[in-house]
Order: structure tokens, then C-alpha cells, then sequence
């Protein structure tokens, strides 16, 4: 009887003391903030004035268009620059956006020491005034931009983005007030409420100033954190 042809097993089906295939290992999961995270740093005059150029353009589209409106394209294009030379540092136009709303966290800090530097050891009256003034100054110069940085703020910031920017200012506040509240631990608390009740109330005025022309700003803010401190200041 003619035996039939041995046929290879299918590879479905190892043969069976052979070594199994490599298992192919799952793609790493890209994160929000690597996406956003710029490409590189610019180290040379000429590129940190592409990359001031290209922030600069769209600040200025996304107030006239939207954010949802504008491309890379319209920002190459309004900053005089070539796509190419945009990819070369941002990967997307949220990239850029978070380049925007860090420029703005880092302008607020810088006005924030500066104003609160200048009524250390002042009076509580004094101080809180100038806690207002200082959020004031710095949202208020680019208020349409600014307006659309806080609306936009969760669309590019993370959380630990966000804690560490709102602990750094809080600290600020923590060494204005530390001549006027001596415990520590109440310091300390006192600061971080103080910081959490201005950036609502000034980020909520910005986004509603629509419905709020006449509001009084400065006074407001003022008029809630004193009536807060003061009775931590007296004890």
C-alpha cells in the first residue's frame, strides 16, 4: 500500500517540543502631556524668536477665530515661517496652546512676587489689595487671550501641572501674610484658601465680565479675603 506524504502541521498548531512565537508587546499608551509637550527647546536668538513668533501668532488667531478655527497652517502662515519650522518645535496647535498658558502662569508669578514683595510687613488691608491688584494686572492686559486660556485651561493643563502652579502662588501668599498669622499650620492653611478663593473669583469674572461691566473687582476681592483673615490676624 502506497503511504501517504507527511504534511507540515498547521501553524496554527506548533509542533509540539517547538519554542512558541515571541509574544508581539502591546504598544505603550501615549500621554496627554508627552503630546503636548514641546519638541525641543529653542537655544539660539534666532530660533527663541521663531518660537516667540509662532506663541505670539496664535494668541492672536485663536482670539480672532477660535481655537477649533485655526490650524498650524494659519499660525506658520500669520508668524511668517514655514510649517516645517513650527513642527520643529511644536507637535500641534495644543502644544502651542499650552506654551501660551504657561507663558501666562509665569507672568502671573513674576507679578505676583513683584506686588506682594512691595507691601511685606504691611498691613492686612494693605496686603489683600495687593493680592488683588497683582491678578488684576496680570490677566487683565491680554483679557481676550486670557479669557480663552482659563476657558481652555482643561483641554491642555494637567493636574499636577495645575497643583504645582496653584501651590507655587499660594506660597507667595503664604510669605505675605506670614507677619500677620503666627501659627504655622494656619499659615499655611490660610494661604492655600486664600489663593483657592482668588483664582475663582478672578477667573470667574473673566469668563462672565459679559454679564459683569460695572463689577468691582479689585474691591470684591478684597472685601472677601479680609473678611476671612481678619480674624485669623487677631489671634
Amino acid at each position: 500500500m502506497a503511504r501517504r506524504p507527511v504534511t507540515a502541521a498547521p501553524a496554527a498548531f506548533p509542533t509540539p517540543g517547538a519554542a512558541a512565537p515571541a509574544a508581539r508587546a502591546p504598544d505603550a499608551p501615549v500621554s496627554r502631556e508627552s503630546l503636548l509637550r514641546p519638541r525641543k527647546k529653542p537655544m539660539q536668538s534666532r530660533s527663541r524668536v521663531t518660537v516667540d513668533a509662532i506663541i505670539e501668532a496664535a494668541g492672536k488667531l485663536f482670539v480672532k477665530n477660535g481655537y477649533a478655527n485655526t490650524t498650524t497652517n494659519h499660525i506658520a502662515e500669520f508668524a511668517g515661517v514655514s510649517v516645517g519650522s513650527l513642527y520643529e518645535y511644536f507637535p500641534n496647535k495644543g502644544s502651542i496652546l499650552a506654551a501660551l498658558l504657561q507663558r501666562q502662569v509665569d507672568n502671573t508669578i513674576l507679578t505676583m512676587r513683584t506686588r506682594l514683595d512691595e507691601v511685606r510687613g504691611r498691613p492686612l488691608e494693605e496686603v489683600v489689595r495687593a493680592i488683588a491688584r497683582a491678578g488684576i494686572e496680570a490677566h487683565y492686559r491680554e483679557l481676550d487671550l486670557n479669557r480663552l486660556l482659563i476657558a481652555g485651561m482643561t483641554r491642555v493643563a494637567q493636574w499636577r501641572q495645575m497643583e504645582k502652579v496653584s501651590f507655587s502662588v499660594a506660597a507667595l501668599m503664604r510669605d505675605a501674610l506670614a507677619h500677620l498669622i503666627a501659627d504655622p499650620v494656619r499659615l499655611e492653611h490660610a494661604a492655600f484658601t486664600v489663593e483657592t478663593v482668588f483664582e475663582a473669583l478672578l477667573h470667574r469674572t473673566i469668563l462672565f465680565a459679559h454679564r459683569l461691566p460695572a463689577y468691582p473687582l479689585e474691591a470684591e476681592i478684597a472685601a472677601v479675603l479680609t473678611g476671612y483673615l481678619r480674624p485669623w490676624c487677631e489671634r
